[in-house]
């Protein structure tokens, strides 16, 4: 891989990599975020109901008493075992009454009288019980609360009891949904009642008490609570999806974003890459053309930078290297002359001075010397003495 190459990639990757790793962790931190807000709001809905619930529980007794205090007419009416009429009655009295969904009228025997009920807020497929069974049924039933039966009294004593209570139902959870966060009562495993728009009944199963993954209507966050021993339970609820939605949002625009950084970051390192690699490969060119022999080959300065100084150094090298080969050359040529010139000198003569001559000469005008002396041993050769000179002041 070229040097121009691995620097683009090197420069691709420096860049890339730190703004993946922050998207990752920006993704991270507030997709989670997001999430744990989402489900801040579970308890607090949970929590609203069962206030809710207390207050109107607190109330119950007395709002049901109410009912009949200081009215002789109902007890006479009990007493009488008129059906009709006493439904009647309970259902003036039950009418303009808040906090009360159904009276009814139970005989000294402990047989329903009579009853008259409100309408409860229920989901479409939920039948809510009838009024003998809630009579016979537990205090806290599937979709009711009720109280315990309270005596009835004409002045020949006890006539019957009448029962007061409200329907467990959506008006419970009215005001406590949040945003994505929806409530939910449910009665034997299955949502009967809803802060949303449900076509039907829901069933959840078994639920415990606590936090818990449930899929209500798609998959969510679920916290639960329990009403008087776990007949009734509230459900609040918030989906997964919006969080799903955002982090595939998100995630499609990291990627997005990563592409186009890597598109704008591998041009940009392209450029510089090049940048850095084009000095280098004239620096190549021009070392190369060196080599060749073109000591009049020259770089172009293009900076004053770094780079640019290294083609100017690079050139004044040239500049030193011509004279300098120029010079070498000339001495060449006429070390080869001189040579020759010995040669010739052996080839045409025999006579020892004109030799010795010769070589002087020879050598004096290979080293441009003005002046020289040739040396040679004695006979015994333990001495030497100046067989030759030129240019040298005998005296």
């Amino acid at each position: 891989m070229s040097l121009q190459r691995r620097l683009t990639a090197f420069f691709i990757l420096i860049v890339v990599l730190p703004l993946a790793a922050a998207g990752y962790i920006v993704q991270a931190v507030i997709l989670d975020e997001l999430a744990n807000r989402s489900e801040l709001g579970l308890e607090p809905a949970v929590d609203t109901v069962t206030g809710r619930y207390n207050e109107r529980v607190d109330v119950l007794g007395e709002l049901t008493t109410l009912q009949i205090e200081n009215d002789p007419n109902f007890a006479r009416l009990l007493d009488r075992g008129d059906r009709a009429r006493t439904e009647a009655f309970l259902q003036r009295q039950l009418g303009p009454t808040e906090g009360l969904d159904f009276l009814i009228a139970l005989d000294v025997g402990g047989d329903v009288a009579g009853g008259a009920t409100k309408e409860g807020q229920f989901l479409s497929d939920f039948s809510p019980p009838t009024v003998d069974q809630i009579a016979d049924g537990p205090l806290v039933g599937r979709g009711y609360v009720r109280v315990e039966r309270i005596k009835v009294k004409s002045p020949d004593g006890n006539v019957g009891f009448i029962v007061g209570g409200f329907w467990m139902d959506s008006t419970l959870l009215e005001g406590t949904q949040q945003d994505n966060v929806n409530t939910y009562l449910v009665a034997d495993g299955r949502i009967i009642a809803s802060s949303q728009e449900l076509d039907q009944t829901v069933a959840v199963g078994e639920l415990n008490a606590g936090r818990s993954e449930l899929e209500v209507d798609g998959e969510g966050t679920a916290q639960v609570s329990s009403l008087n021993g776990g007949k009734m339970q509230i459900l609040a609820w918030a989906s997964n999806e919006p969080v799903q939605s955002l982090r595939r949002t998100v995630l499609v625009s990291l990627i997005g974003l990563l592409l186009l950084a890597i598109t704008v970051t591998a041009f940009l390192a392209y450029l510089l890459a090049r940048l850095i690699t084009r000095p280098l490969d004239e620096l190549s060119e021009g070392a190369r053309a060196i080599a060749e022999g073109h000591f009049d080959y020259r770089i172009p300065v293009r900076s004053r930078d770094e780079v640019g100084q290294l083609a100017e150094s690079f050139n004044d090298m040239s500049d030193h290297l011509d004279p300098v080969i120029t010079d070498l050359e000339s001495s060449r040529d006429q070390l080869q002359r001189a040579v020759e010139r010995v040669g010739a000198t052996l080839r045409s003569t025999h006579d020892m001075g004109q030799i010795l001559d010769s070589i002087l000469s020879t050598a004096a005008d290979a080293v441009t010397a003005d002046a020289g002396c040739l040396w040679l041993f004695t006979g015994t050769r333990d001495e030497l003495y100046p067989a030759l000179s030129m240019g040298v002041d005998e005296k």
